[in-house]
This record gives structure tokens, C-alpha cells and sequence, in this order.
């Protein structure tokens, strides 16, 4: 399905943030139930990622996934990132998303 746009994400950092297509496609892994379908977190990880195979998509995602994770970005603002997003599983708090993420950024 094509986006007619890109969801843009105001107040990170106070610059106005475009979500970068790698991103999107990442979240899109995200469906309702993943949580059920794996059983650890490893595999999580690995099914997430799987459709990233171009070396240059995994540089991107790895960059802006360690942007968004830094001190710099607070809670909120990362929850305002993640909701903007195609992602359709909730995180209870934003310490286990930014964990999430870091994981995946350093998998990449």
C-alpha cells in the first residue's frame, strides 16, 4: 500500500522530522499479534529485520534508530514517533520501546 505522504513528527528535538521510509517499513513488521507468533525476543528481532537486505536501507535504518533513541529525544516524544508510525503493537512504556529499538539498531 502506498502512502499518499509521509507522516512528519513535530517536537523531536524541536526539528520538524519526516519518518524515513526504512522506518516505516520496519514498524509495518509490527502487526497486531507479533507478540504471539514468536516466542523470544531474538526471534522478534529477526523477524522484524527480515526484510531488510540492502546494505544501504540497514545503514538509514540504523542511523535514524539511533537517533530516536538517544537522551536528547524524551519519552514522549519517542511515543509521538512510534504512534505516527504503522506500528499496530503497543508498548506498556517507553523504556521497553527505546530498549526495543536499541536492540534492533544494533543488530543492524
Amino acid at each position: 500500500m502506498a502512502l499518499a505522504s509521509e507522516p512528519h513528527i513535530h517536537g523531536v528535538t524541536g526539528i520538524d522530522m519526516q519518518l524515513p521510509p526504512e522506518f516505516e517499513k520496519l514498524s509495518l513488521q509490527f502487526y497486531s499479534g507479533i507478540l504471539d507468533d514468536v516466542e523470544t525476543e531474538a526471534k522478534l528481532i529477526d523477524s522484524v529485520l527480515s526484510p531488510f537486505s540492502n546494505p544501504q536501507q540497514r545503514a538509514r535504518l540504523r542511523s535514524y534508530l539511533d537517533e530516536i533513541t538517544r537522551d536528547h529525544v524524551d519519552d514522549r516524544d519517542l511515543q509521538e514517533i512510534w504512534w505516527s508510525s504503522s506500528a499496530d503493537t503497543v508498548f506498556r512504556d517507553s523504556a521497553g520501546l527505546r530498549e526495543l529499538l536499541k536492540r534492533l539498531r544494533d543488530r543492524l
